[in-house]
């Protein structure tokens, strides 16, 4: 369960608590959106976080350019959060707020 729709009407109780956030997927299956925007993810709150735009940069560069970036390394590889999720995937966005 995320956070978006009716998600979005759940209590503190009926989320999970997460400590850390970890992640094998992020930067390995990607979103494309409509407009050529590029998303770390393929999960429902992806569109959060733009990489770049394939009609701007190629996509070889925009990925060069992300497995650069330590935020994207620590959820890779666990990155601690603090407070009540519904799952990872919104733990993780948390970390850009």
């Amino acid at each position: 369960v995320t956070p978006v729709g009716r998600g979005l009407d759940l209590t503190e109780y009926d989320y999970t608590l997460f400590s850390e956030v970890k992640c094998r997927e992020i930067l390995r299956d990607l979103g494309l959106g409509p407009d050529g925007s590029v998303y770390p993810c393929c999960g429902p709150l992806a569109s959060k976080i733009t990489l770049g735009n394939i009609n701007e940069k190629s996509l070889k560069k925009i990925l060069e350019e992300a497995e650069q970036n330590p935020f994207f390394a620590s959820i890779r590889e666990g990155a601690p959060v603090s407070g009540v999720f519904t799952s990872k995937c919104h733990a993780c966005l948390s970390l850009r707020e």
